[in-house]
């Protein structure tokens, strides 16, 4: 059986972890390995997990972020951003699923990408904690208010007032918080600047290939020389990591709007 795509997740990732609202994010890279420039599709599929068997596809928990259908160029790597929304009260258990790529042209059936698993746990199924909390705070801050008032009261008929302590001084909110829609892009841990989701992916993904795309016999610029067809990132100084001129010119393009994606610029 032929094969056209040679599909891969982010390196030594086997598990997705959801946050406190059920939501994840995992990004695939599919590689033409025609030999020649052919159109794929990008299609997820539901593996059965061991608790419950659920169609997670179909129920609409997995989905595609963009464009499912891309042109390939030969030899060329595109990535796919698969999104994670688990809705409130669904089964606690374990969930699988993969992302294949066939041939648009020749839809055929072939071993697809490596499968992901997530789980839900009991506190992410029942949902609606936030809610209580909320109307738990809402109450507190009521007794307190009413206590304040009379407390107030009762001092003013009772004599002069007492010198109120200052406020406390609220602390300062973060000057590298993102805009909505942002996140930080994490070329290395202090790495701030505020870009998408994808392209917070694909930074982890270039890193993860770094030692793959240099010349393993050195060069011009020493260990640090990239293969054919590849540059520095230059992301911040001295990023030595390779990566197609494109993925360099996106960091010169997000260093550029840095200031004007952070929350308070």
């Amino acid at each position: 059986m032929a094969k056209y795509f040679q599909v891969t997740s982010p390196q030594g990732m086997s598990a997705i972890r959801l946050d406190s609202q059920g939501r994840a994010a995992v990004q695939y890279t599919a590689k033409n390995v025609t030999g020649a420039a052919i159109d794929g599709r990008a299609v997820l599929v539901s593996v059965p997990a061991t608790n419950p068997v659920s169609d997670v596809v179909q129920n609409g928990w997995v989905k595609i972020d963009g464009s499912a259908e891309r042109h390939f160029n030969r030899d060329q790597e595109e990535a796919f951003l698969v999104k994670i929304a688990v809705p409130p009260n669904s089964p606690a258990g374990k969930y699988t699923f993969r992302l294949d790529v066939v041939s648009v042209a020749r839809a055929a059936v072939e071993k697809g990408g490596p499968v992901q698993a997530f789980s839900v746990s009991p506190a992410t199924a029942k949902g609606g904690g936030d809610s209580k909390w909320l109307l738990i705070i809402v109450v507190l801050l009521l007794v307190l208010l009413i206590g304040g008032v009379t407390a107030w009261l009762l001092m003013r008929h009772s004599g002069p007032a007492t010198t109120q302590a200052p406020p406390q001084a609220q602390p300062a909110p973060d000057p590298d918080a993102c805009k909505p829609g942002f996140v930080w892009r994490q070329a290395v841990p202090a790495d701030h600047v505020c870009v998408t989701q994808a392209v917070q992916g694909q930074t982890a993904l270039d890193n993860g290939q770094a030692a793959t795309r240099r010349s393993p016999n050195g060069g011009p610029y020493g260990p640090d020389t990239c293969l054919q067809g590849y540059v520095w990132r230059d992301a911040f100084a001295n990023d030595h990591v390779c990566v197609p001129p494109e993925t360099r010119s996106q960091a010169a393009a997000d260093n550029a709007q840095a200031a004007s994606r952070k929350a308070r610029p």
